[in-house]
């Protein structure tokens, strides 16, 4: 084929259990489905080397990015990836860029809360202003993290004991990127018992997204790009090597505006409340477009779900999964009837 879409690990189902996902491949818990032995990722008790990994989607479509010409992955992939499938690409293509900052931003900082903290026995920071002090508390937080993954792997596996699994192992990443890059440039942001650490100049890191795919040109495109200066100062890059492209939509004006309507205060603590002021606004608003299609952006799948569940216009609504999304999408454009498409992305 000609193009490759490369997604995150927790995308591609695992070889052991139906209940995990390639991310969870290190988690030693029973016979390998494929090849019968004991999977762990190294040399088995019989002393043959497991090659599940030959049957092994995500290293299935690993290896066809290599022979491909064009890969597309998300940033959160791009950051996460130690090392892209080639080690050059002539030509990247960013898009949705203006988010490029926030992105790398999210990937670098770090955030425990509360609850997380005190199920893991990690202790607060002793110093809030001393950067020097982070690193020693950051490696004794990394020890605490390392010991509740054993205890993981240990357990029988279940949906639970998944979910967990895949926060401690996001954690324990970002902590070992907090100790490769704190420098005096951080700063503590945590409060109520909760910690956060994150980066103030993002500028110093955003070098990752022109070393890493190694490629002769760049194009970034957004509908939202800052000012050509502004820029190049946020994505650490010099003026005189950027070509800067404004082009006018190719959409009709009356068939892109934007009609500003505040009818509820959407924040998680006040979803019992305004979530229902939500569905009565989009109830209202399908009264009135009663014989067209609508596409609802419904932010997460719980309020989508929630939605779907308490709307007056149940019957002509279409939700989807992640697994599904495309296919759901496509019956909903194939529809003869005005259907409704609840979608969180």
């Amino acid at each position: 084929s000609f193009a490759t879409v490369l997604m995150g690990q927790g995308q591609y189902p695992c070889l052991k259990s139906s209940l995990l996902t390639k991310a969870d491949c290190d988690m030693n818990i029973k016979l390998c489905s494929t090849c019968s032995l004991s999977c762990d990722g190294t040399a088995t008790q019989k002393g043959v080397r497991c090659d599940c990994e030959k049957y092994c989607l995500y290293h299935q479509v690993l290896r066809q990015a290599i022979r491909t010409p064009l890969l597309i992955m998300n940033y959160a992939l791009l950051l996460s990836m130690r090392q892209l499938p080639s080690q050059h690409y002539d030509f990247v293509v960013y898009d949705e860029a203006d988010l490029m900052e926030n992105i790398l931003r999210s990937h670098i900082s770090l955030t425990i809360t509360k609850r997380m903290r005190e199920s893991l026995r990690i202790p607060l920071p002793e110093y809030k202003t001393k950067y020097e002090s982070w690193r020693e508390w950051a490696k004794l937080a990394k020890v605490q993290v390392q010991k509740e993954i054993i205890r993981l792997n240990a357990l029988p596996v279940s949906a639970e004991t998944k979910g967990r699994m895949t926060y401690v192992t996001r954690l324990f990443s970002k902590l070992e990127t907090m100790i490769a890059n704190l420098n005096e440039h951080w700063v503590y942001t945590g409060a109520d018992d909760k910690i956060s650490f994150r980066p103030v100049r993002v500028i110093d890191y955003s070098s990752v997204f022109w070393e890493k795919p190694g490629a002769s040109q760049y194009l970034a495109m957004s509908a939202l790009f800052p000012p050509k200066s502004m820029l190049c100062t946020e994505l650490h890059l010099e003026q005189n090597e950027v070509e800067f492209v404004e082009l006018n939509s190719a959409f009709p004006v009356e068939s892109r505006r934007i009609y500003y309507w505040p009818v509820a205060e959407v924040v998680h603590k006040k979803k019992s409340t305004e979530w229902p002021k939500l569905v009565d606004a989009l109830d209202r608003l399908l009264d009135t477009h009663y014989d067209v299609k609508v596409l609802a952006h419904c932010v997460n799948y719980q309020l989508m779900n929630y939605v779907f569940c308490n709307s007056r216009h149940k019957t002509r609504m279409m939700v989807h999964a992640t697994s599904d999304r495309a296919e759901v999408l496509e019956q909903f454009k194939q529809a003869s009837r005005p259907m409704v498409l609840l979608s969180p992305s």
